[in-house]
């Protein structure tokens, strides 16, 4: 019998769509913040425009990727059961960190859209022609999307370290739960 290609969640294991999910959000959120700092630095005009064009198509793609992965939870994909021994509050941290972490990506795209609109910079990076970007630091909303943006790499590297730290030190082989290795049997 032929494995299934597109799995649900069990009770010890993310499904293969969840999976694809998270490992497709990591990869897009990782851009995001690389292209936003590597933006901010950079005085070349045309490459400053070249990044936030990639910075905010990927954006895009995120708050799709992140509306459709909340869909398919919420419809009917709830994840694994807590893993045996896990304290009540490490389940509870797990939760928080997780709408945390929704919560910010919302934040900062929706915060990023807003900035562009309000210092009307669409034309600059979309538009044809060569017209100057605008000053986005100084920019209505730019505040509040550098700090989601910040809240979100914070949450990031907390919610990597955990996963690192829950499979190293107590061996409870919690990347395997998102497709890294077996499960305990």
């Amino acid at each position: 019998m032929a494995p299934q290609l597109i799995r649900k969640s069990s009770p010890k294991r993310f499904g293969t769509v969840a999976i694809a999910f998270h490992w497709v959000s990591a990869g897009l959120i990782l851009t995001m913040l690389t292209t936003g700092v590597m933006s901010a630095s950079i005085a070349d005009e045309s490459v400053k425009a070249s990044l936030l064009r990639i910075h905010v198509i990927v954006g895009v793609a995120l708050f799709a990727l992140t509306v459709a992965r909340v869909v398919w939870r919420v419809r009917g994909d709830p994840s694994p059961d807590s893993f045996p021994g896990q304290r009540r509050w490490d389940w509870m941290a797990e939760r928080t960190v997780r709408v945390l972490l929704y919560l910010s990506v919302f934040a900062a795209i929706g915060s990023g859209i807003a900035t562009i609109l309000i210092a009307g910079a669409e034309l600059p990076l979309f538009g044809s022609g060569t017209l100057a970007l605008p000053d986005f630091e100084t920019a209505p909303g730019f505040s509040i999307h550098s700090t989601a943006a910040g809240i979100l790499l914070l949450l990031s590297i907390g919610h990597g370290g955990a996963a690192l730290w829950h499979q190293l030190i107590a061996k409870q082989r919690v990347l395997a739960r998102i497709g890294i290795g077996r499960p305990r049997r």
